[in-house]
């Protein structure tokens, strides 16, 4: 009998392979038709299956012989011999060890009061523009507030930013300051005094951190040439909202007296790069400026015209060819369902524009192959400066940091403590604090008490344990027996409701696009190793260090 296996089959340039789940392992297939089983058995639905019944249902049609399938069949029972494509043998308490290991792993982690790389700061509640599909508009979601003149204070502000570089000062993480609203900019002396004072208390404490950058999300009405001129200066990254072109984007993002914002936005925009070119970093605006469009309840020919708008438009072309506009759906707290569909469409709109290209992951191998073959000869280079061969060396650690889970071979690779599922626990990526001082997991969960992990800047530990607690068993239940299941970040927000229970809500319509992102991740990430074997040599000796 053959029984289905838990594993992930995926190609670089020169091999086929599979990512076993059980044993951890990735295995190189010499053979197509082993390969080609592996890859049946893998999506198989039925779990057990005689010999003869396979070899009829899937492979005698393709003309492969039966002595043929045979030998393949021995090869799978020798990686089996070697504790490779098992059965699952999944059990409670097996999940139930692994949940223990994290929540210790939490514990420890938090008791030395290491804070999360991202503060999002909610410094205000107001905000200039009423758009439709705003959390704050009050008649979309369930359960959302309305828009106020509130704000936080200086001080609150001041303490949470002293807190977290403080307690980060000697992490070799990024530390990264986020300004949210309401509209960030209708506080911008605010803003201005405390980009000020972080920058001054960064030197005292002589901070250590590889990186330390602040950002935030703006309509783009207030970009006056001195808030301009202050966020070039200060390299502080802005993500501007627009939805299309003008007819688009001023249906859902108006004024409060009903007026539409395209045109002041795009004039702000055309200033900005104006006066980046003109700056001493003239990169500003290809490097620090990104844009957000969003699709809300729109038809498949205006889907359409946003796609043509940006690709045509000299203003926001470099930003497409770089990956820095961002096409996505309305946030779909509560919003009725359309949305799976309709962000489906997008996709489909934007590859039939040429945009697939962006996604591509070999066009992806291409261009990042050309950048870590340089920075590879800089560090094997007996010419280039020590300063030079340790510059280079970071940019290839931040290169992999994007691809580090799926190292499965590397040996002494360093686990990081992480839920079952793969999702970021709550507190430790990001912490979204609202203006009176309370803690939630990030941006997208600030509607829902559930989500809420501290009060007056202090995380509240009990509360993200029992959230992991019920996100792992919930989601480990349903989802075990997905080969993607140990690296997919569905978030801990669907475990969660609005009527304070938490309870398992995954998102199916996400499992198909994920499982296609993370086989292109494996694609690539083995392809570099096998394609430069001092890539390899340079991770083994990355981990070892990180160890």
């Amino acid at each position: 009998m053959l029984d289905s296996l838990l594993c992930l089959p995926f190609k670089t340039f020169r091999h086929k392979n599979a990512y076993d789940v059980l044993s951890g392992s990735v295995v190189t297939f010499d053979h197509d038709l082993l390969f080609e089983i592996v890859s049946i058995l893998s999506s198989m639905r039925e779990e057990k299956i005689d010999e003869r019944s396979f070899f009829s249902k899937y492979l005698k049609k393709q003309g492969v012989l039966w002595s043929n399938y045979r030998d393949a069949l021995k090869e799978l029972m020798s990686y089996r011999h070697q504790g490779i494509f098992l059965k699952d043998t999944h059990t409670y308490e097996k999940e139930a060890r692994h949940l223990d290991q994290l929540l210790k792993g939490i514990k420890k982690k938090f008791s030395r009061k290491q804070q999360a790389a991202a503060l999002v700061l909610n410094i205000t509640h107001a905000c200039n523009l009423r758009c439709h599909y705003c959390h704050n508009t009050g008649n979309v979601y369930d359960g959302c507030r309305v828009h106020s003149v509130k704000s936080m204070s200086f001080d609150l502000a001041r303490k949470l930013i002293a807190d977290r570089l403080f307690y980060s000062k000697n992490s070799k993480d990024s530390v990264d300051i986020i300004f949210f609203g309401g509209e960030p900019l209708l506080e911008f002396q605010k803003l201005r005094a405390l980009i000020m004072y972080a920058r001054q208390e960064k030197r005292r404490l002589n901070h250590k951190t590889k990186s330390f950058q602040f950002s935030m999300a703006t309509n783009g009405i207030l970009l006056t040439e001195d808030i301009i001129k202050f966020c070039i200066k200060n390299r502080i990254h802005l993500q501007v909202s627009i939805d299309g072109p003008q007819a688009i984007h001023d249906k859902n993002r108006m004024t409060a007296d009903g007026r539409g914002s395209f045109r002041q936005v795009v004039r702000n925009l055309k200033e900005l790069k104006r006066l980046s070119a003109a700056s001493t970093y003239p990169q500003y605006f290809d490097k620090y400026i990104k844009v957000n469009a969003t699709n809300f309840y729109q038809t498949d020919q205006e889907t359409q015209s946003v796609v043509d708008f940006f690709s045509r438009s000299s203003l926001f072309n470099g930003l497409l060819n770089r990956g820095r506009i961002m096409f996505e759906a309305a946030d779909v707290m509560t919003l009725k369902g359309e949305y799976k569909k309709k962000q489906i469409k997008i996709d489909a709109q934007s590859k039939q524009a040429g945009l697939e290209t962006l996604e591509d992951w070999k066009s992806e191998f291409k261009k990042k192959e050309c950048r870590i073959k340089r920075l590879l000869d800089i560090l094997s280079s007996t010419k280039e400066s020590s300063s030079k061969k340790e510059e280079a060396a970071r940019r290839l650690a931040r290169i992999i940091e994007d691809y580090e889970a799926f190292l499965v071979i590397v040996p002494g690779k360093q686990c990081h403590i992480r839920a079952r599922t793969g999702a970021c626990i709550p507190g430790d990526y990001k912490q979204f604090v609202d203006l009176d001082g309370k803690i939630y997991i990030c941006t997208e969960c600030r509607l829902n008490k559930t989500t809420m992990i501290g009060q007056g800047g202090v995380l509240d530990f009990k509360k993200v344990v029992k959230t992991m607690k019920a996100h792992v068993l919930q989601f480990g239940h349903e989802c075990r027996v997905c080969p993607v299941f140990v690296f997919c970040k569905q978030c801990v927000i669907q475990s969660a409701d609005n009527n304070g229970l938490l309870k398992f809500k995954r998102k199916s319509v996400n499992c198909r696009k994920y499982k296609e992102d993370i086989t292109k991740k494996f694609s690539f990430i083995y392809s570099m190793i096998e394609a430069y074997p001092e890539f390899e040599r340079f991770i083994r000796k990355e981990y070892r260090k990180s160890k």
